[in-house]
């Protein structure tokens, strides 16, 4: 199966942030059933599928033995038997899947996913500032006057090579599309980043990684952060996950995900293996971060709690929120001990926490026994 041509018609119709969605987001008929798909750059796959909509499709994944060794990076992934896929007018016989099974409460709010192996031999121009992938047929003029660099084959994901001062050295910039963060830097880059900036508040985020699982990240804002040659301005900033890592290599240098993609023009060229990039001037919108200062994550083993991470010095702590503590309400939803966290309570939780500073939320939470009710401002926390 193409799916190069499948995809790259579907977003000429489809810019990115029709609708409600971060996302650059794919309608797709599998078997004649109607699914949504999202264009992630940083999954190394042609096409994925959660196993809640293979289920869903009566597809039957086979999936490799949980006893063999991963490979840093890598998920374990199922493959689905044939289907058809229809797109646009355009129909693909005998197509597998690769499906990938999630806890309840990491299920996106979108079917599968379109990997870049699918569509790295086109060119494309990224303008998340203004909501739009673009399918182009030769790099734009004005492209070619921008900083140039190479993309790198030999990833399965869009990875950068950016040249780096001393000794002729490169370093990999990863593009993920499925990511709505700003930054993601290598521990080194993050050591470096805090060494220089000793009093920049933090907050915290949390998020489900399919190779890592839960983690939970400092985040900062670099108002100016040099990535090599590339200087990218008021971007959130935090460690990488180890997945992110090991699929950058050696060399990995760190991540942008959406957020910090809006703060640039990006031109790729698949077929000459080069990128373009311009940072912007016109930054506009808001940063998107938790401006709580807490977490609530689901507790080691028990999908059916969300326990509180709480970074020091944030409105979540004044209020009196702990580590460990559970969340039982938050404004109008009530979480349920004997009911798995399905992933929409976990998006909608995520949205509060990232509401505009002065913002009240109620929430009650446990502390062993007691209830604590409390009405918490939110505020910009990451303000220098």
């Amino acid at each position: 199966m193409n799916l190069r041509h499948f995809v790259c018609a579907l977003l000429l119709a489809m810019p990115c942030g029709a609708g409600a969605s971060p996302y650059a987001v794919l309608p797709v008929s599998i078997d004649g059933r109607a699914l949504r798909f999202i264009l992630d750059t940083g999954t190394g796959a042609t096409a994925v599928v959660w196993s809640e909509t293979a289920e869903r499709l009566g597809l039957h994944a086979k999936f490799p033995d949980p006893r063999r060794p991963l490979t840093p990076g890598r998920m374990r992934a199922g493959e689905s038997e044939p289907v058809e896929v229809h797109l646009l007018g355009q129909q693909f016989k005998d197509v597998h899947l690769a499906v990938i099974a999630l806890p309840p409460y990491a299920t996106p709010e979108f079917d599968g996913l379109i990997g870049w192996p699918a569509v790295r031999r086109d060119t494309w121009l990224f303008r998340l500032a203004e909501s739009r992938i673009i399918l182009d047929r030769t790099v734009p003029a004005e492209a070619r006057h921008w900083l140039r660099v190479r993309v790198v084959d030999s990833l399965d994901t869009l990875g950068l090579e950016l040249p780096l001062t001393g000794g002729g050295r490169r370093g990999v910039l990863l593009v993920d599309t499925g990511d709505t963060g700003g930054v993601k830097l290598a521990p080194d880059g993050w050591a470096r980043w805090r060494a220089t900036h000793p009093k920049a508040p933090l907050t915290i985020d949390g998020f489900y990684s399919p190779g890592s699982g839960v983690i939970i990240r400092k985040e900062g804002l670099a108002r100016s952060l040099a990535l090599g040659p590339l200087t990218l301005t008021d971007v959130t900033v935090e460690k990488a996950d180890p997945t992110a890592i090991a699929m950058g290599g050696p060399d990995y240098l760190g991540s942008i995900g959406l957020q910090a993609l809006r703060r640039l023009n990006l031109v790729v060229d698949g077929a000459g293996n080069l990128a373009y990039l311009e940072p912007r001037r016109d930054q506009t919108g808001t940063i998107a971060y938790n401006r709580l200062g807490a977490v609530f994550v689901p507790e080691a083993g028990n999908a059916r709690r969300l326990v509180a991470r709480v970074a020091p010095g944030t409105p979540a702590e004044r209020a009196g929120i702990r580590d460990g503590d559970e969340l039982v309400v938050i404004e109008h939803i009530h979480l349920d001990r004997d009911r798995p966290i399905p992933g929409g309570v976990i998006r909608r939780i995520r949205e509060l926490l990232q509401s505009p500073a002065g913002t009240r939320l109620h929430l009650v939470t446990r502390h062993g026994s007691v209830l604590r009710t409390s009405t918490v401002t939110l505020r910009e926390i990451l303000v220098p």
